[in-house]
């Protein structure tokens, strides 16, 4: 029986199966169902269909929801910490202010999904698909990583790499300390955006709006600011060496102690 088969489950089914403690719920379609509230900590939900789902602050603290539908879902303000989100379908969901902090989110799609002011402190974004998300006073700061118990603690050296994240809007956003080299950032909005020891090294930032943004001690070694807007932004200390700053508005930006060794269009 395909999924789109199988008779959605109901708040009350959803309900009953966890009165009757039942913890593997892999497989089974929940589309628009109302599961707002609900605690689905900690369970097994593999594979399993909840696009368009009501999910308002939905307890789903590390369960396991591995190439899950989570498609246009409404998880404002939910609980999916350390929860793994491995290649889940995120996009179009609703993620305002959810507390995705130690989530594994490599290679999800999370195209065109908005997580405005959402916590994915420590979060593996590995490969990930964030075109056009809209990430808004996100907290991504690498600092948090320390507090939370990781199966392979190298996996906190790589945080972003390769994450797609083009047209994103990060403004405002803490990504302080963050790895992000090698992330696709074309036409990313980073106004304000806290970048303090970021690592951007080898980035593709042409067209990236960082006005106003701190990148103080952040590390663009080889980064591509082709067309950048750099305006008022903080660049104290930061390594721009071999970057490529052709066309790119950096009026009333701060330079003090920034290695700019070979760099292009300065």
């Amino acid at each position: 029986m395909e999924m789109n088969d199988k008779p959605n489950l109901t708040r009350d089914d959803v309900i009953e199966l966890i009165c009757q403690r039942e913890s593997n719920l892999s497989n089974m379609n929940f589309e628009g169902s109302d599961l707002s509230f609900l605690d689905l900590h900690s369970l097994l939900l593999v594979g399993s269909n909840l696009s368009e789902t009501y999910s308002y602050n939905i307890n789903l603290r590390r369960a396991h929801l591995n190439w899950v539908n989570l498609s246009r879902a409404n998880l404002t303000k939910g609980d999916l910490s350390e929860a793994n989100l491995s290649e889940a379908d995120l996009s179009g969901a609703i993620l305002e202010f959810a507390n995705l902090k130690g989530a594994n989110l490599s290679s999800a799609n999370l195209e065109f999904a908005n997580l405005k002011g959402a916590s994915l402190n420590g979060a593996n974004l590995r490969k990930a698909n964030l075109e056009f998300a809209v990430l808004e006073f996100v907290n991504l700061d690498m600092d948090y990583v320390e507090e939370i118990l990781l199966e392979e603690a190298e996996k906190t050296k790589d945080k972003m790499w390769r994450a797609n994240l083009r047209f994103a809007n990060l403004k405002g956003a803490n990504l302080r300390n963050a790895n992000l080299q090698g992330a696709n950032l074309v036409g990313a909005k980073l106004l304000g955006a806290d970048l303090r020891g970021a690592n951007l090294a080898e980035t593709n930032l042409s067209y990236v709006n960082f006005r106003g943004a701190n990148l103080e001690g952040a590390n663009l070694e080889g980064a591509f600011l082709i067309n950048a807007d750099l305006k008022l932004a903080n660049l104290d200390f930061s390594n721009l060496s071999k970057v490529n700053l052709c066309k790119a508005n950096l009026s009333g930006a701060s330079l003090k102690g920034a290695l700019l060794y070979s760099a292009i269009g300065l």
